[in-house]
């Protein structure tokens, strides 16, 4: 692939998966979640930008990436735990 061709992949690639799709995915889940859920979701066009590299760009994949992957999707996974939503909503026990 000559370097004309790959410049020209790449600016796809920008345009559409990293741009495109993922602000399609964060107003599709804005229309569903509430906003401050969804600004945690925001953080997952990082690892589909990671992993549409890898896969269309043959870019290398490394140990830091995969450990921020798991750091994304766990904070997504944590945050949206039921029983974090049920601590938040229960009243604080004043000492009287």
């Amino acid at each position: 692939m000559g370097g004309i061709a790959l410049v020209e992949l790449s600016v796809l690639y920008l345009g559409i998966l990293s741009s495109l799709v993922t602000s399609f995915m964060s107003n599709y889940a804005l229309s569903v979640l509430e906003a401050a859920k969804m600004s945690v979701f925001s953080h997952v066009a990082t690892l589909i930008t990671i992993v549409a590299g890898v896969l269309f760009l043959h870019e290398s994949l490394s140990y830091y990436h995969v450990i921020g992957g798991i750091a994304i999707l766990g904070g997504v996974i944590v945050t949206n735990l039921p029983s974090a939503r049920k601590a938040k909503k229960r009243p604080s026990r004043s000492a009287s």
